[in-house]
């Protein structure tokens, strides 16, 4: 039975991973690598955990793609590091936080841990939602034709794109996309045990709360110790360290130049992981 468990998620994640380089949003071999390193990983650990990332992966996909051809997306991934095509350092910082709680897992308790409040699968789930949050936010918020602000000046305007800008658009996205995986980790955790609805809630509660939370988090450090560049050539700012558009080295203005927005992703999923971690050993003791 386990064997033909390894084999299903052995085929499952290649075939996610096939179809995801023929929409191009992964790159190869990079991204593709990276990405079977992520799912096999929280496939081993937990199927629910897997669940989650294809949910997280396949809606962060289908949203990348949306209005890709829109005015203010298009100036918004313009100022953007990288585009909608993940590489394998930007798997690793949305799903690297996870994949570290997975493997720690599965060092403690074994494969295929069916117990969904162990801490940290808790962790990993938290993990993902505030990955989730982020990519929806930053999906979403691109779109829209509200003018962002500054999250930690909100009377200051900025361009859209800009690493630390919020909309309001972009905020219920986030929210919505913490709430996606704490729904699934939630009914998971109830078709496994559905006795214990107050584990049940909690354990949707404390993923849904603390995935919004990353993505708040991850807005504050983009927006103040992100490294921030300005292209002499066009007299525009990037987070770019050469600007390609018009083939020119862009020169450093603020934040640390060793933080990227790659940085800030795993930064900000890991605390949200290890958060999640704490309040699960206070609510559900290991034995």
């Amino acid at each position: 039975m386990q064997l033909m468990a390894i084999l299903s998620g052995i085929f499952a994640n290649l075939a996610i991973g096939i179809v995801a380089l023929r929409r191009k949003s992964l790159s190869y071999p990079s991204g593709f690598v990276a990405a079977a390193l992520v799912g096999f990983s929280l496939f081993f650990a937990s199927v629910y955990l897997w669940i989650a990332l294809v949910l997280f992966f396949t809606t962060s996909s289908v949203l990348s793609k949306f209005k890709n051809k829109d005015e203010f997306k298009l100036r918004a991934m313009e100022f953007a590091e990288k585009g909608d095509q993940r590489d394998g350092i930007q798997v690793l910082a949305n799903g690297g936080a996870s994949l570290l709680f997975a493997w720690i897992t599965m060092y403690l308790h074994g494969i295929f841990i069916s117990d969904l409040t162990f801490p940290f699968v808790v962790g990993a789930f938290a993990s993902l939602a505030a990955s989730t949050a982020d990519t929806w936010s930053t999906e979403m918020g691109t779109t829209s034709k509200q003018s962002p602000v500054l999250i930690y000046r909100p009377w200051v305007k900025v361009s859209s794109g800009t690493s630390g800008g919020v909309t309001l658009k972009g905020t219920v996205a986030s929210f919505a996309g913490s709430l996606l995986i704490g729904g699934s980790a939630g009914i998971s955790l109830f078709l496994l045990f559905g006795t214990n609805l107050g584990n049940v809630w909690s354990l949707f509660l404390i993923i849904s709360i603390l995935g919004f939370f990353g993505g708040i988090v991850d807005s504050l450090l983009g927006g103040l110790i992100q490294g921030l560049y300005h292209c002499p050539s066009c007299n525009k700012p990037t987070e770019k360290r050469f600007h390609p558009s018009c083939q020119t080295v862009a020169t450093h203005i603020k934040g640390l130049e060793w933080i990227n927005n790659d940085a800030v992703n795993f930064i900000a999923s890991f605390f949200s992981g290890l958060i999640a971690i704490v309040l699960s050993y206070s609510l559900w003791p290991v034995q």
